[in-house]
């Protein structure tokens, strides 16, 4: 490119750039053709066969659920609880269900929520702020903050699972925040 730009004009270097782009794109397009083709002759012999090492997202999703309700069971038999109703006879039950009742007040209230998306925005703010070359204090301050934030979530998540019990899982947009608090 630069031997035609020295030799022809600068305005040569478009050329080349739309060469780029779109040898990319051709060779793109011919991975993905033979990727899918391989995987379409795969499935045609063998339609019910997974491979080694494939996961599915959907699979691991429904694996952490099932845990993290199973959990959640166990502690609510613990706790004299039937699912969502709390046995009144027993001690914790008659402690646990005011609690639990205002913890789902607090929860589902305007103020939490806000709360909660002040924090993501700082985060994205923080996240953004990030920069090549950046002093080692700045680095620190950020790496400090996303710890913090982090804990946020995770204690948004667990308020959440206290007062919602299995019902924070029915919300997708709390399945989707799990997996970013599991993520982190």
């Amino acid at each position: 490119m630069y031997y035609v730009m020295d030799a022809k004009s600068w305005w040569s270097f478009v050329y080349f750039i739309v060469l780029t782009i779109l040898a990319s794109y051709v060779i793109m397009n011919t991975c993905a053709v033979v990727i899918a083709t391989h995987y379409s002759d795969a499935m045609k012999h063998e339609p019910g066969r997974k491979f080694p090492g494939t996961v599915s997202f959907r699979e691991v999703w429904k694996a952490i659920k099932a845990r993290v309700s199973k959990l959640i069971s166990r502690v609510s038999d613990i706790w004299g609880s039937n699912h969502h109703h709390l046995a009144e006879s027993s001690p914790l039950g008659r402690c646990w269900l005011p609690i639990r009742r205002k913890l789902e007040a607090l929860v589902t209230g305007n103020v939490f929520n806000r709360f909660i998306t002040i924090a993501i925005l700082l985060n994205i703010l923080t996240m953004a702020i990030e920069h090549h070359d950046q002093p080692e204090m700045m680095t620190n301050v950020l790496q400090i903050s996303n710890y913090v934030f982090t804990g946020v979530f995770v204690v948004e998540m667990v308020l959440k699972l206290m007062a919602l019990g299995s019902d924070y899982f029915k919300d997708w947009s709390n399945n989707f925040d799990c997996l970013i608090v599991i993520i982190s």
